[in-house]
């Protein structure tokens, strides 16, 4: 009773945070242009057929027992994937969707499995499945039942095959793409959507185990993970909404250096960004920072880093000294390793000028900061 009961809830808690997601995709669309709008639909459409989808699994059950290859569900989880893969290639480039024969030659075996058991279950026809050794029997009992369910799921497995290679070419081109362009060209917004597109190819993924096996333990496994997924999602298209409402206030800027600044400590030795950019020397570690070295380095406009400074109140000089000597106190502690070796790469010529630099900014010695703070 109690597995049985969470099965149902974890159905239903997966089936509302969808409808949620697409509520407050629908509703929040103050800060949308075009291309957010078109993006949003795209969200909603995904969100929607797996709330049916997950709906459908609550009639999946009978006695404690649930359905295997329930055609229903089933054929919705395809029909999703195989439309987040269609949005997501066209997102990357590749605009197989304005093509109305690649969406004949993926749809027509999962939508003519639906279409075949919303006939069957109106008509009283329909057999539900709950072993394997069942669905062998169906082989000599009722072949047009098991002939059916064998050719639709041989066309879907083909549909998922093709849709996987259609999405790896476009993940494939839109890395090549990102690689050749410049800094100015780079929009998170986009390395958002990818984010997203991938995150629920994998889900649905996971999704199809439980389809294959018939256990209430991996149906509920996979539902926390649904959950799991939308809530990251959530995350996600809150801040691709945060973008573009800095996009509209023209603070995209700001945005910028918030995210790039923590990564691009980490390079003491220069070397490419993650943003395309290639430095020899990370600015924050050199003795005399210019501010346009420090903008090229984050990939943003020298004008970027000016209204920056202005809004904090701060001075260049004073805040690369800064950042650089939280980088070096965070590798101090965590890191372990010798605090010359932290000072050296991180722009110090002596130990001596570190250590006073390093008081003036915490009130003590990097030996006795790393003492209070274990490292």
């Amino acid at each position: 009773m109690y597995l049985t009961m969470s099965y149902y809830i974890s159905n239903a808690v997966v089936v509302l945070i969808s409808l949620v997601l697409v509520m407050w995709s629908l509703i929040d669309n103050r800060y949308g242009d075009k291309q957010f709008n078109t993006r949003r639909h795209y969200l909603c459409m995904i969100a929607l057929i797996l709330a049916a989808h997950k709906f459908s699994m609550q009639y999946a059950m009978d006695e404690d027992m649930v359905e295997l290859l329930p055609t229903q569900a089933l054929s919705l989880l395809t029909i999703d994937f195989l439309v987040l893969v269609m949005g997501g290639c066209a997102i990357m480039g590749r605009y197989h969707h304005r093509t109305m024969a690649n969406w004949i030659v993926l749809m027509w075996a999962p939508a003519m499995m639906l279409l075949s058991n919303v006939l069957m279950m109106s008509h009283g026809f329909y057999q539900p499945l709950y072993t394997m050794e069942q669905f062998a029997e169906y082989r000599v009992q009722v072949p047009i039942v098991f002939s059916g369910r064998v050719i639709f799921l041989t066309f879907m497995s083909l549909s998922w095959l093709v849709a996987i290679a259609m999405l790896v070419e476009a993940y494939v081109h839109d890395r090549w793409l990102q690689s050749n362009r410049s800094r100015e060209q780079y929009d998170i917004r986009h390395s958002l959507m990818v984010w997203v597109v991938l995150l629920w190819a994998t889900m649905f993924h996971i999704g199809m185990i439980p389809m294959w096996v018939p256990s209430l333990y991996v149906h509920i496994v996979v539902n926390v993970i649904y959950v799991a997924a939308l809530v990251l999602t959530a995350i996600g298209y809150n801040k691709y909404i945060s973008v573009q409402r800095a996009l509209n206030e023209g603070r995209m800027g700001h945005v910028l250096i918030a995210q790039r600044l923590p990564r691009l400590l980490q390079m003491e030795g220069g070397g490419r960004t993650p943003w395309n950019i290639d430095l020899e020397i990370n600015p924050f570690y050199s003795g005399n920072p210019r501010l346009d070295d420090v903008a090229a380095a984050l990939g943003v406009k020298r004008q970027d880093i000016t209204n920056y400074l202005n809004e904090h109140n701060l001075n260049l000089v004073g805040w690369v000294s800064e950042q650089r000597l939280l980088h070096c106190a965070q590798q101090i502690t965590d890191s372990g390793r010798k605090i010359a070796e932290v000072a050296l790469a991180c722009g110090y010529n002596d130990l001596p000028s570190f250590s006073r630099a390093f008081k003036r900014q915490f009130g003590r010695t990097p030996t006795e900061y790393k003492a209070e703070n274990g490292g």
